[in-house]
C-alpha cells in the first residue's frame, strides 16, 4: 500500500470509529460540527494528497466490513464526507426516506453521499425511490 493510501486507511479507520460512537453520544448536528471542523482543518506539517472520491469510497467500503460492530449508512456517509472534504471536495450528505404507506414494512432510511453528481457512498439500485430530508448542518 502506498503511503498516501496507508494514511487514508488509517483516518477512514478512525472517522468511521469517531462517527459510530459520535452518533449515540451527540445529536447529529452536533457531530457534524465537529466532524466538519476536521474535515476543513489545515494539515500539518506535511500538504494534503490528492486523493480520488474512488479511494475513499474503496476505504470506507473495506473498512466498514473489517471493523466490528455495524457501520450503517449514516455512519459511512458521515465518516466519507469528511474525508472528502478533507481532501478538498464538496461532497453533499444525503439522507432520505421511503414512505411505505402500501407495504407492511416500518418507515425506511437511508444516507449518502454525491460528488459532483456522482454517488460516492451509499449507492443502491433504487436509490431514486428515498424522498431527500434537508440538510442536517441546517437543522
Amino acid at each position: 500500500m502506498s503511503p498516501t493510501d496507508r494514511r487514508l486507511v488509517t483516518e477512514a479507520a478512525a472517522l468511521l470509529c469517531v462517527a459510530r460512537a459520535g452518533l449515540w453520544l451527540l445529536p447529529l448536528r452536533t457531530l457534524r460540527r465537529a466532524l466538519d471542523w476536521y474535515g476543513r482543518r489545515d494539515p500539518a506539517p506535511t500538504p494534503v494528497p490528492v486523493v480520488l472520491p474512488a479511494k475513499v469510497a474503496w476505504a470506507i467500503a473495506a473498512l466498514s466490513r473489517r471493523l466490528p460492530g455495524p457501520m450503517t449508512c449514516l455512519v459511512q456517509a458521515l465518516a466519507a464526507d469528511t474525508l472528502l472534504r478533507r481532501y478538498g471536495y464538496a461532497p453533499d450528505l444525503r439522507i432520505g426516506v421511503r414512505d411505505q404507506r402500501d407495504d407492511s414494512k416500518p418507515l425506511e432510511a437511508h444516507a449518502w453521499i454525491e460528488c459532483d453528481g456522482t454517488v460516492i457512498v451509499g449507492n443502491l439500485d433504487d436509490l431514486q425511490r428515498f424522498a431527500v430530508l434537508s440538510d442536517p448542518r441546517q437543522s
